[in-house]
């Protein structure tokens, strides 16, 4: 198993469950919304602790990726946006800082801590 060697760090990790909301109309079920979390987080089966997937077909499980977002992409947005975005606003569940996100490949590993995601 070959781990990403990345340089940079892990800002936060964000978390978060299932809410209905009600958009055009409809019913949906949603997880975008993540906050962060103080201190470790352990990785479960397929979650982190804390966190749920609204639709396992296209999220989360074995074959899925953690989604990890760049602080400096979220200072370019809340620049762009005229506002402060905080960790977790796309839904990621890691919020790093000097890594090249952009460039992860499929398939890369990633060891954060004891856990190799």
């Amino acid at each position: 198993m070959q781990i990403a060697m990345k340089k940079g760090c892990v800002r936060a990790v964000n978390v978060g469950t299932p809410r209905e909301r009600v958009v055009g109309g409809r019913n949906i079920r949603t997880s975008i919304w993540k906050d962060p979390v103080n201190g470790r987080v352990a990785v479960r089966g397929v979650n982190l602790a804390g966190d749920d997937q609204s639709d396992r077909h296209a999220h989360g499980g074995d074959r899925k990726a953690v989604y990890a977002y760049a602080r400096e992409d979220l200072e370019w947005w809340g620049a762009t946006l005229g506002r402060q975005l905080a960790a977790g606003t796309f839904g990621e569940n890691l919020t790093t800082e000097g890594v090249d996100v952009s460039g992860a490949r499929v398939g890369e590993r990633w060891q954060i801590g004891t856990a190799i995601l």
